[in-house]
């Protein structure tokens, strides 16, 4: 028992000396202005101290990201040349060797305390903050509704077909990422898939709070899940919640009159998740060049759904494509995403014609 007491005292030394040191550095550290040097095209001066994403936003550069600031969702990366200090523990579970190598790290976890040099993609400089007001709720199933925002300020929005916003909960500092499905010629509005998730903070204040006329507030357009090669045919597949990225890209792209072949290939659980699907059958009807394969997952047994049943990745297996005709874009859970890539690479696909954004 004798050496309990010396070993409490050590914790409890070793804790006051951790709050010491956080107080000395919230307190007591001044590093004066430091420069953000973005792109090597322009600097942004800022009293030291604060973490970069917040540093940036206070400048309307936002940067996407879900998880307000914590540290553990690890979208808002950025490439640090100089001036970043050490990765933190908190950057390490985030980030892969390769992030590593090429000096990715988390906006929010890093501190400014020097002149800090960084590399952003174009689309965090061109997002903005707007503020909408709600222009319809529409229920498409049980937990998933359509809504439809119109632009206050500023009025329009500039995005590319696959796009995201960041949605800010009201009363909160919490945002979440929402893929725009309606279309970029409409740049006064913009409308979301919200799906309902057991717990969800967003989805449960769309579903259950939110009401038409109400003001919200969203930072974007972000990402870079788009099609910028229209001379190839073009295979689809989606599942769950990524449907809504895929649906803008390919309305998007019927309406712009794209010749190509495109091949459409939805995964469901059952029919009742079989979201637009006569909209989709009437337009495989009506035009040669584009095919409508959705399967379900989880066939109920007095369903009278006679199409393809199994997952997704499975009803792939069964078509025989051109490989070098073809691009592909994949969106949906990461496992489906993981399978779906798998078929296709077995299929003699290069890894560089299979684009997948994870939702």
């Amino acid at each position: 028992m004798d050496f309990i007491t010396p070993v409490l005292i050590m914790v409890c030394v070793s804790a006051l000396l951790g709050v010491v040191l956080i107080l000395a550095e919230k307190y007591l550290a001044d590093y004066g202005r430091c420069d953000i040097h973005i792109n090597d095209d322009f600097v942004i001066p800022v009293e030291g101290g604060k973490k970069l994403n917040t540093l940036l936003a206070d400048n309307k550069i936002y940067l996407p990201s879900s998880c307000a600031g914590k540290g553990t969702c690890g979208h808002c990366r950025v490439i640090v040349k100089n001036g970043g200090g050490d990765i933190l523990p908190t950057e390490k579970d985030l980030l892969t060797r390769q992030d590593i190598r090429n000096n990715v790290r988390i906006a929010c976890q890093v501190k400014v305390k020097t002149d800090i040099y960084i590399s952003l993609p174009e689309e965090s400089l061109r997002a903005k903050i707007f503020e909408a007001e709600t222009a319809y709720i529409k229920d498409i199933s049980p937990d998933l509704k359509e809504v439809g925002f119109r632009l206050i300020e500023p009025p329009e929005i500039d995005f590319t077909a696959g796009q995201y916003i960041q949605l800010k909960i009201p009363q909160t500092d919490e945002q979440r990422a929402y893929s725009i499905i309606s279309l970029p010629d409409a740049k006064n509005r913009i409308s979301l898939l919200i799906k309902l998730v057991e717990g969800g903070l967003c989805s449960t204040y769309i579903h259950d709070k939110l009401r038409a006329g109400d003001k919200i507030w969203f930072t974007g357009p972000h990402g870079s899940f788009c099609i910028n090669d229209l001379s190839r045919d073009i295979i689809f597949v989606a599942g769950g919640c990524g449907i809504a990225p895929i649906r803008s890209i390919m309305l998007n792209l019927i309406g712009k009159k794209f010749s190509g072949e495109i091949k459409y290939f939805f995964g469901a659980r059952t029919s009742e998740n079989l979201y637009f699907y006569d909209e989709y059958m009437d337009l495989a009807r009506k035009m040669k060049n584009f095919e409508f394969i959705p399967a379900l997952s989880h066939q109920e047994k007095d369903d009278s759904w006679a199409g393809e049943t199994g997952f997704i990745h499975e009803t792939i297996e069964k078509y025989e494509f051109r490989t070098t005709d073809y691009l592909v874009y994949v969106c949906g859970p990461q496992a489906m995403i993981d399978l779906v890539t798998k078929v296709f690479r077995a299929k003699g696909f290069f890894a560089g014609d299979i684009f997948t954004d994870n939702i």
